[in-house]
This record gives structure tokens, sequence and C-alpha cells, in this order.
């Protein structure tokens, strides 16, 4: 109760607050009776008029509230346990009128995609995969690719929902997945459930002034905050492999054009990029340090330089010829589908060597996959300055957030992840921070058992 109180009183002066709740003290019910509360007394709705300028006076009233978590087995709890049963007992007492509402926010990969499904079919899978497959056809069935234990990810990959919705496609009236998105994206939901890269990606997306995935919303709750900086590091990060620009070339390199079109431009321009992905990622390799060559390491030094950064920049260069090019080419109709795949990747993998260009600003390192000679070699970074990105694009936008665990403190101080995350750039005023320990007497309730044969 003492927890639920100061969430209350922390979102509804719009602060952001570290609340570390060991095990034991119920931090689920209480930020979600609080966000609740909030979510139907409305009590940041106006408040928030100047951070969503584009927003109806009108539709300020209908803002949710965001709960991420790092784990799917809780997102999946919170919706069909902790919410339901919350929303029965301030029904019981008179608190609501109408039952609390919720969604889990999914990236698209994630859902079955009719066309895709129905084409995967065709080329007969095997028996077992086909009696899963089947139900989806059924357009009662749920699309969720989550819902099908059994499914690998060869096949998820297959019949996942990729790339945008074309309006050529033969099933967009009918399209469950877009019916879906109609449906999440409603601001009729007392609650967004989604994970942290999923909220990030939204974030991020709202820093560059692009539609976002999530409606505007009045509070955000971060669970399992303990894995969030982890979470920043991924979708802030940039990631560039060996393979991706091997492969679409690849692709490329089969595209035939109609009668009387030239794909000679295409074609030598293809060469020149897989080129110099090659040649970059062989003078990265070179360079690992001997002291690194762990046969067993997965992540390696990356020496970067003026010449790494020429090769990204050419490979940026040739990514703009080749995607006008492409573009401009009449091709058979049956490379329609995969040029546009291939444009987007394009697109893509040109902001990716931008941003690996920054030199000074990053933190690069090499990763191979298993390790050793034979594998397709990552070139990963992060930004330096991840804890003022972090501020900038989310603490300090006026939006109250809450970040819970039950392990947020180090020695009883919030003072590493104030410093990692960005938060003590917050004004003293709009930081709160509150401790709640278990109820457990772990001297009293624990034993350790030691094998007599040790």
């Amino acid at each position: 109760m003492e927890l639920a109180a100061h969430i209350l009183e922390a979102v509804s002066r719009r602060n952001v607050t570290l609340a570390e709740a060991e095990v034991g003290t119920g931090k689920t019910h209480a930020y979600l009776i609080a966000a609740a509360l909030v979510r139907r007394g409305r009590v940041n709705d106006f408040w928030l008029r100047g951070h969503y300028p584009d927003q109806s006076y009108a539709a300020s009233a209908f803002q949710p509230v965001i709960v991420s978590t790092s784990s799917i087995a809780l997102q999946k709890a919170i919706a069909t346990d902790y919410i339901p049963e919350i929303s029965r007992i301030l029904m019981a007492h008179g608190i609501i009128r109408t039952p609390l509402t919720c969604v889990i926010r999914k990236g698209r990969e994630h859902y079955a995609c009719e066309k895709r499904l129905r084409a995967y079919l065709s080329f007969e899978p095997d028996g077992k995969t086909r009696e899963l497959l089947e139900p989806l056809l059924d357009k009662a069935s749920s699309i969720d690719l989550g819902d099908i234990a059994g499914l690998t990810a060869y096949v998820k990959r297959k019949i996942g929902v990729s790339g945008r919705c074309g309006d050529n496609c033969p099933h967009r009236d009918e399209c469950r997945y877009l019916r879906h998105l109609n449906n999440v994206q409603s601001s009729s939901h007392d609650f967004q459930i989604c994970n942290h890269n999923y909220l990030l990606a939204n974030v991020i997306r709202r820093s560059k002034g692009q539609r976002p995935l999530i409606p505007h919303f009045q509070a955000v709750i971060i669970d399992e905050a303990h894995k969030f900086l982890s979470a920043a590091r991924q979708m802030y990060g940039v990631e560039l492999e060996s393979g991706t620009l091997r492969q679409i070339t690849d692709d490329i390199r089969g595209f035939t054009c109609e009668k009387g079109e030239s794909d000679e431009d295409i074609q030598k321009l293809a060469v020149q990029l897989a080129g110099q992905n090659k040649r970059m990622f062989k003078l990265l390799n070179g360079r690992i340090p001997e002291s690194n060559c762990d046969d067993e390491a997965e992540r390696f030094m990356a020496v970067m330089d003026a010449q790494t950064a020429r090769h990204l920049k050419n490979i940026r260069n040739i990514i703009d010829e080749l995607g006008l090019a492409l573009a401009e080419k009449a091709l058979f109709e049956k490379y329609e589908g995969r040029r546009a795949q291939i444009l987007r990747e394009l697109e893509i993998i040109r902001e990716q060597a931008d941003v690996l260009r920054s030199l000074d600003d990053m933190i690069y390192w090499l990763e191979k996959p298993g390790g050793g000679a034979g594998h397709d070699t990552l070139l990963c970074a992060i930004p330096k300055k991840l804890n003022e990105m972090l501020h900038r694009d989310l603490w300090n936008t006026g939006v109250p957030i809450v970040l819970t665990s039950g392990t947020l403190s180090a020695s009883g101080s919030f003072g590493h992840v104030k410093k990692s995350l960005g938060l003590d750039r917050l004004a003293s005023a709009r930081l709160t921070e509150t401790r709640k320990p278990s109820p457990f007497d772990h001297r009293k309730n624990a034993m350790l058992y030691i094998s007599e044969g040790c």
C-alpha cells in the first residue's frame, strides 16, 4: 500500500521515480492499482497537452498508461491475471464502472500474414507443420504466432508480417493483421503492455518526428527496470552484419529487367557494394589482436579508423546510387515484391553506415556468433552518450515515469542506475525514489543443503 501511494503521488506530480521493491512486496499490484486510478481519474491527460500538440482537447481524455516489462511471461500474467483481478475488485467496490482493458503490443513479425501463410502452405510443408498452420486460415483464429507451440523460427520468418502491406494485396480488405492494428492503436484501452525494446522503438520514432507505434500516453511504468539499460543499448546501438549485404547483392544479381531495359548499371553497383562490404570486414577481422583470438570467443575488439570510415562512406554512397537505379528499372513482375523489400533493407543499412562513421561518438566491437572462422561478422556500436540520449528522449519529456524492480540499488544507493541511464541529469525536484524491503524472513525460511560427497 505504501508503494502504491508513492507511485500514485509520483505520477500525479509528473515525476520520474525509482521504486525498488524486493520479492514479496506486491509491486505489480501496487503499480497497476496506482496506474488504474491515474487512467480512470484522468490525472495527467490535460497537463500533457503541450507534449502532444497535435492532439485534440477531447482526445486528451483518453490516454492510456504504458506498462513495459522485460519478459513475455510477465506481460501475459499482467494481461490475463493481474489486470482482470484488479478490475473485478475495483468494480465490486464501485471504484470503477466498467472493466479495465489492455492490449499487448508486439512487433509485426510476431503475427501471421495471410498472403505469406497461403504461399508457404502451397509448397506442401511437412505434415506436422501443416497441421500447426492450417488452423490459422480460420478467420476467427488468432494470428499471434506466439500462441502456436512447436513453430520453428524459420517457419515464423516465412509466414510473419514483413515490411509494409501493399495496396495490391489480394487479402487487404479482410486482413486480420490490419484489423488487429486498428484495435491496439485505439486510445480506448486503459493499458498498453509491451517489452522494453518496443517502448524504446516508440520513443526513438517520436524523437525523430516519425509516426509513433503507441498512441499518446499519460504515464509509463517500467517493470524489471534492471534490464532497461541492456534494451537501450540494443535499440540505440547499431549492428551491421557482413552477410546481410552479401545476401542482398546476390539477390540483385538474380534480377532480370523487362525487354528493352538494361540492368548493366544495377549489376555493376551491386558488385561494387559487395566489394566494399567484403574489404571492410576483411580489414576489421585482420585487426583483431592475437590476444583476443580465443577459439571460443564471440566478441572481439574492433579497431576503427579513417580507412574503415571511408569504406562506410562508400557503402552509403553506392547504396544511394543503387537504390535510385533499382527503383527506376522496369523489372519482371515476379521481382517486384523482393525489390520493394531490398529497397527498405538498403535504406536501413545506409542509416547504419552513416551512424557507424561517427568514430568519436561510438564504442565499437565485433561479434562472431559461434566464434572462429566461417561465421558472419557483426560490427556493433553503441553511443558513448547513451545516458544523454535517454534523458533527452524519455526522462525529460514531462511524462511521468516509474522504474521499478527488485534489484535497482547497489549497497542501498541508486547512484549507479541514475548515472548509467541519465537520470542524474534531471532536476532533483523531478526525481524521487523509494525502497521497500521484502517481508520475507529469509534467515528463518531458507535452508542450505550441502552434499556429503562434496
